[in-house]
């Protein structure tokens, strides 16, 4: 929770850095994924590139610069310093290392386990820990891999895949994971797509998103995840 209503990260960052804390690892290194951009330009020089691409309509303007400006302004103090993917390929396996399952879960996500180990028994492992993070990569993760994506024990048919990917979004926001009108994934498309003034990623995905049938068929989804992830009945869900 800190870490999204954080509004100084570089701050935040220099703390976890230094810090023994198995889960540190993983959450400077998204500090660092979240803020790269920020190193070359800075805040002032972003946001008048942001301000000429965003729309002329002087209401919708001034929503997408206050959007742009909650979602970029917490990295401002990493103007200068310079950021390499290395730097955070290493923060994320140290996270590994550290045993910490949110990092572990981001390493499925990116492919970045060993191909001989059992995925399927490290995603479980990781599931058991009912945090939001994990469960919003361990479904990345599932959402790769080819005809693998089930629920309740069946396959998703393909015309359900994106009501599926969606309520597994939608569980980690039930589980926690911060989606709200000041998430980042709303203050995203309300900076970059122009579509402000939703209330929550799930008024996003209702009103936006999805159209009618296709947000009933997720809801549907989305209670049956739940209802596995809280049996612990992975193997119903393709793990």
């Amino acid at each position: 929770m800190r870490y999204e209503s954080e509004s100084d990260r570089r701050a935040m960052f220099e703390q976890l850095h230094t810090s023994a804390d198995p889960q540190a690892p993983f959450f400077a290194a998204k500090i660092l994924r979240d803020c790269m951009d920020m190193t070359n330009k800075g805040l002032e020089a972003m946001q008048k590139e942001f301000e000429a691409k965003a729309s002329t309509v002087a209401e919708l303007h001034t929503r997408q610069t206050e959007a742009f400006q909650k979602l970029k302004s917490p990295c401002a103090k990493f103007f200068g310093r310079q950021t390499t993917l290395e730097e955070i390929e290493e923060l994320e396996a140290e996270g590994v290392r550290r045993g910490d399952p949110r990092a572990i879960a981001r390493a499925l996500a990116l492919g970045k386990v060993d191909p001989k180990s059992n995925t399927h028994e490290i995603a479980g492992q990781a599931l058991d820990q009912g945090d939001p993070y994990v469960v919003a990569d361990v479904a990345t993760w599932l959402s790769q891999q080819a005809g693998r994506m089930t629920i309740m024990g069946r396959p998703v048919a393909s015309a359900d895949t994106v009501a599926a990917n969606i309520a597994w979004q939608l569980v980690a926001c039930d589980h926690g994971l911060p989606c709200g009108t000041d998430s980042s994934h709303v203050l995203s498309v309300c900076a970059f797509d122009g579509i402000c003034g939703k209330t929550s990623y799930e008024d996003l995905v209702r009103t936006t998103i999805l159209n009618a049938q296709q947000y009933l068929r997720a809801q549907e989804l989305r209670a049956r995840i739940l209802a596995a992830l809280q049996a612990r009945d992975y193997g119903s869900l393709g793990i």
